[in-house]
């Protein structure tokens, strides 16, 4: 279950296979790597922070603090990863649809 924050940053693309429809195979000739890993940690007495890096197909990687509670940040360490091979450009679509949503509401902060 350590994947799970990363996952929250990739929350779309745990669903994209039901949000996408039809097919993972139908829209994209070659599949597409979307993966996550945690760079760096920071526990202060205000908050505790994951630092994640971002690598999605045709961009450059971007990096995100993930503000997380002390269970979570406890449950995992630098280096963890998460990664998902996507076939489905709908399903990519909607993964940088809920990062922007993420990052509009405050849940993530790019850095």
């Amino acid at each position: 279950m350590k994947e799970h924050i990363v996952a929250l940053l990739l929350t779309a693309l745990l669903l994209a296979p039901a949000i996408g429809g039809g097919s993972l195979y139908s829209t994209i000739a070659d599949c597409e790597w979307v993966s996550g890993e945690i760079i760096d940690m920071e526990d202060d007495t205000a908050s505790n922070v994951l630092y994640v890096e971002l690598t999605m197909p045709r961009e450059n990687i971007r990096g995100f603090r993930v503000y997380v509670s002390d269970d979570t940040y406890n449950n995992y360490s630098i280096g963890e990863s998460y990664s998902e091979e996507v076939c489905d450009l709908q399903a990519l679509t909607d993964i940088q649809d809920t990062i922007n949503s993420m990052l509009e509401w405050g849940f993530i902060v790019e850095y």
